[in-house]
Formats: C-alpha cells, structure tokens, sequence
C-alpha cells in the first residue's frame, strides 16, 4: 500500500496524471448500442404486411360489383337471371364464379364514383422507434383513363362495414389523408394522430377507403422519422399499384331485385 501511495505521489510530483479506466462493462454496453444502431440503420423502417381488399364480406352485409367490358349476350343476360338469391351468401357465390367465368372483374362503386377498400398493418423493425409523420396517395396520372366497362352487376342492398381510419380523394391535387376518429370527427392525419413503431411494440393496422371518378393506379406514401433521418415508404398492393375503377359509362346494368331474388336489368326497377 505503502508503495502504491509512493509511485502515486511520484506521478503527481512529475506532473504526470493518472486517469483510472472506465468499467469493461460500459465498453462492451457501448459497443453493443452502436452495433445495434448499425444494424437499425439497415433495416427499412417498417414493415407492411399484403393488404386485404375489403369488396367481399357477405357477412357483414358487402357484396360484390362485377364489371365487363362488353355487353352481355341473351344467353348469358338468361344464366344470370337464373341466380338464385334467396340465400345470399350462397347466390353470391354462384355470382362469383359465373362472373370471373366470363372475365369479369370485381369492383367498389357503380355510380359516378369508384372506390377502393382496404386492410393493412406497419410493423416496426428497429430498435429505435420511428414515427410516422403523413400519409398520402401517389396517383399514376399516366394510368388514369375512363373505364371501359359496359356491363356492371350489382347488389342494391349493400351494407356498410367497419368506418374507415384513412380516407383519400384521388382526383384532389394532393391526396392527403383524411382521418376519421370513431365519434364520427374526420380531419388530417397529421393533425389528429402519429404512429410509432419499434420491433418490439405492437402493429398498427389501417383501413382505407379511397374514391375516383376515373380508373387509375395508386399507392400510399407513408412519411415517417426516427433518430437516424427522415424518409417516405411506399405501401402497395403485393408489389404492384393498386387500381380504382369508376364504371361511369356502363350501359348494361343488373342490380339484385328484393322481390324476386334474382338479376335483373336497371330499366325493370324504374
């Protein structure tokens, strides 16, 4: 001990100052945070899990619209007559298959405007949250053109599923997301509420509406920032745009009569 004081002492008297070193234990938590920030950083953001489109749902009271870019002929106009829709989930599966037999395609909205419903979620991959600040359509102007579709098939009776969290007008000049709070109040998304998300905390899950008067693809951009920078996701359909139809030239339209349970063409309801 004795010596310890004295080489101690030496050192001051030289002028030398001995620092002691920090903790092994706060090396090795230091260098873990920044190996783990590295690996953060190569991560994206988020993760976007296939989106679910929400056009079939007999059980909640949706059914389907069908649309043909031609119209049909006597014998298919007499097979769609002939679908029974007593039972409803039953009548729309028949429905279904018939229509895709012929090439149709499903589709939201059969008046002036289209629409597009869907479900979806964000899950966090790093450590360290990240917020996401705006959502916002990308419209493919290029892509936007009149439907072609002559022939719709549609039920009447169409009940409404659950309210929609994000709401975007694609034919507005910026498509920002309107959202609609469950007490019936709507207004931006940036200005009502942010997300944050982290590999270890929960998903957020979204539902969207969005309209058009036109047939277009879109994707959803998603603005977000943590503590490492700021960038934009883009949210789409598996890898592809999504596609919004508006059937607002069709000609040939059949709608579900409540009376005798079957198609029948517009003209016999008016």
């Amino acid at each position: 001990m004795a010596a310890a004081v004295a080489v101690m002492a030496g050192a001051v008297l030289a002028g030398i100052w001995i620092e002691s070193a920090p903790p092994v234990a706060d090396h090795v938590h230091t260098s873990e945070g920044a190996a783990q920030d590295r690996a953060d950083r190569r991560e994206p953001p988020f993760a976007q899990t296939d989106p679910v489109h929400d056009w079939s749902g007999v059980s909640k009271g949706e059914y389907e619209s069908w649309a043909l870019d031609r119209r049909l002929t006597a014998g298919e106009a007499r097979e769609l007559r002939g679908i029974d829709l007593t039972d409803p989930v039953e009548g729309n599966d028949r429905l279904a298959r018939w229509a895709r037999s012929l090439g149709a395609r499903p589709i939201l909205g059969t008046g002036p405007g289209g629409e597009a419903v869907l479900t979806f979620q964000l899950r966090g991959t790093r450590t360290r949250p990240v917020v996401v600040n705006q959502f916002r359509a990308k419209v493919d102007k290029s892509s936007c053109r009149i439907s072609r579709a002559v022939t719709v098939i549609s039920f009447t009776s169409q009940g409404g599923g659950a309210p929609a969290q994000l709401e975007f007008n694609l034919d507005a000049p910026v498509p920002v997301a309107e959202l609609m709070e469950e007490d019936g109040e709507t207004g931006l998304y940036q200005e009502r509420r942010f997300d944050s998300l982290s590999a270890e905390g929960d998903p957020s899950g979204f539902r969207v509406e969005a309209y058009s008067g036109r047939t277009c693809e879109w994707t959803i951009e998603a603005d977000w920032e943590d503590s490492f920078g700021k960038g934009t996701f883009t949210i789409d359909d598996s890898g592809k745009p999504f596609v919004i139809e508006a059937p607002v030239r069709a000609t040939d339209v059949w709608v579900d009569d409540m009376w005798s349970k079957r198609f029948v063409p517009v003209e016999e309801l008016r």
